[in-house]
């Protein structure tokens, strides 16, 4: 005969929280999609060339963390 034990549930855990230095590095970042916006920008501003993304895309980078760095 097997018996059957009545478990105790744990008190729900606390979702971990990311350490300080990730939240702050979140908050500064620019997201994927603001850089996209921005890289698109410079694309159309340029005349639209194609072959260009690459570069738009570290220009738009650098612009976003300059201004979130302000």
């Amino acid at each position: 005969m097997v018996q059957k034990t009545q478990t105790q549930s744990a008190a729900p855990r606390a979702k971990p929280s990311r350490p300080a230095s990730a939240k702050a590095a979140a908050k500064s970042s620019p997201s994927s999609e603001m850089i996209a916006a921005r890289a698109y920008e410079i694309w159309e501003r340029n005349g639209c060339i194609e072959g260009s993304e690459q570069e738009n895309w570290y220009q738009a980078e650098r612009e976003l963390a300059q201004a979130h760095d302000e």
